[in-house]
């Protein structure tokens, strides 16, 4: 767990890893980044008060001035806010619920339109406490409202807004490495996201240096938090066969259970430890040694030329097996009591 964060008292909200306060003026918000730690937005809701009560879904942002005070939506990607009903209110993707209780009725508000357009979808008589969240909610995930009536039944009601598209609540937290792992082990674990829906199933894809694709993986369905793998194994070779250490480029899909929008897509770069140790390098051009062998003379080591390329080349010269000459050098000038041994170099990786 990170550091705690300190707040002064007033309203706040939190969606994903941002926490939104009220600020000292009428209408102000502020932003913070629990992730970073830092400042992340600032801006007015368009309120005649100090926000009372907050709350954060998305792109919208519910704030009230409290009983008697007005209410209102503020629109976090259009700038400006519609009025909504006061009462006791819970915020949805697009939609508002809010429970007259003088009236004994809740009132659904839809947001998404250049006007808030309001209509009762239930009697809910007041019992003198807060009845949201126990016989009265909203799915935030989704497009439905719901309540109990006094005949205790249940009432799922569209809130007939547009589904938004499946989203990521907080930045993907990507691993460095993983460690290659046999299928019947857990494999660690390459990506983790927060999701703003339910999910129906994800696809991963791994590719080699080449941009090949070498792997395919496939999940079920997740609710919120999600946690994707890779074993690093060779599925297409029978018994357990690593792919070649090194780094591999990765692509997550993860498809949205409502159908609605497309498919939320997370890449990465990733390097496999402890799997196989790879091909050794071929030379297709031999390295060599140019000059004569005498005192006072200057040889040359040429490295040659390899597939696959080396990044870096070393040197170690040799007289009759034993290292002579200036390490890591690729010319030595020959002294003379080694004129009598036979000479040699060798190219490392």
């Amino acid at each position: 767990m990170g550091a705690p964060v300190t707040l002064a008292k007033g309203a706040a909200a939190v969606w994903g890893d941002e926490l939104l306060t009220a600020g000292s003026t009428p209408g102000s918000v502020t932003g913070f980044n629990l992730t970073t730690k830092t400042a992340s937005t600032a801006f007015t809701a368009d309120a005649a008060c100090v926000p009372r009560k907050l709350q954060a879904v998305g792109r919208w942002l519910y704030w009230s001035c409290g009983p008697g005070g007005g209410a209102g939506v503020y629109d976090r990607t259009a700038k400006k806010s519609v009025p909504v009903p006061s009462g006791e209110a819970r915020l949805g993707d697009g939609y508002v619920v809010t429970h007259n209780k003088a009236a004994g009725e809740l009132t659904l508000t839809t947001i998404t339109g250049s006007d808030a357009v309001s209509r009762v979808i239930g009697e809910l008589p007041d019992t003198g406490v807060s009845q949201r969240d126990v016989r009265w909610t909203v799915d935030e995930s989704g497009t439905n409202a719901a309540y109990v009536d006094d005949q205790e039944q249940v009432h799922l009601v569209p809130s007939g807004v547009p589904a938004q598209p499946l989203r990521l609540l907080a930045p993907a937290a990507n691993a460095a490495s993983v460690q290659a792992t046999k299928p019947t082990v857990t494999p660690g674990t390459l990506t983790s996201v927060l999701l703003s829906k339910p999910s129906e199933q994800w696809t991963l894809t791994v590719r080699n240096a080449a941009g090949k694709a070498v792997d395919t993986e496939r999940g079920g369905a997740a609710r919120g938090a999600l946690s994707v793998g890779w074993h690093g194994n060779d599925r297409a070779l029978p018994g357990t066969v690593f792919f070649p250490n090194g780094r591999y480029d990765w692509s997550l899909a993860i498809t949205p259970a409502d159908g609605q929008g497309s498919a939320l897509t997370v890449t990465g770069t990733v390097d496999l430890i402890g799997g196989a140790l790879g091909h050794a390098p071929k030379a297709t051009a031999a390295p060599r040694i140019t000059g004569t062998a005498k005192v006072g003379a200057r040889l040359t080591a040429a490295t040659g030329t390899w597939s696959p390329a080396a990044t870096s080349y070393g040197y170690q010269w040799k007289a009759d097996g034993t290292a002579a000459g200036r390490p890591h050098r690729a010319e030595w000038l020959v002294d003379h009591w080694q004129q009598r041994f036979s000479t040699g170099s060798g190219v490392s990786w």
